[in-house]
């Protein structure tokens, strides 16, 4: 398992104008909402690597070995927050191959035990 975490920084939206900008709401004449933008990322590499933790602040992790679900089954991932279960979250999904705008992007949603189960719809590359 390969995990890399990145700060992408504090970002602000300028009240007047609706911009957003890569900087904090001290720097920004008229702020308007602020925000802190990390960012994680996870890779499996090989059968079994979806048991090891990255131990991110937000996780997602398959329940199961990833590499043998087959077409039309699903994964079953569970999102965590410091190690506890997210609820509600909203996921979205694509198979790597297919381009999909952001906003036709299908999505699963968690549920009180922060499990989503999303459908494999074709083999991966």
């Amino acid at each position: 398992m390969l995990a890399v975490a990145y700060d992408n920084g504090f970002w602000t939206t300028d009240a007047a104008d609706g911009v957003e900008s890569n900087t904090s709401k001290s720097l920004v004449a008229k702020p308007g909402e602020s925000w802190w933008v990390p960012k994680y990322g996870k890779t499996l590499l090989g059968p079994g690597s979806y048991t090891v933790s990255s131990h991110a602040l937000v996780e997602i992790t398959p329940l199961s070995e990833p590499y043998a679900v087959p077409v039309g089954g699903d994964l079953a991932v569970k999102v965590e927050r410091r190690g506890q279960p997210l609820a509600g979250v909203k996921l979205t999904y694509g198979d790597g191959l297919e381009p999909n705008p952001e906003d036709k992007m299908p999505s699963v949603t968690t549920g009180k035990d922060g499990v989503a189960r999303i459908p494999v719809s074709r083999k991966g590359p």
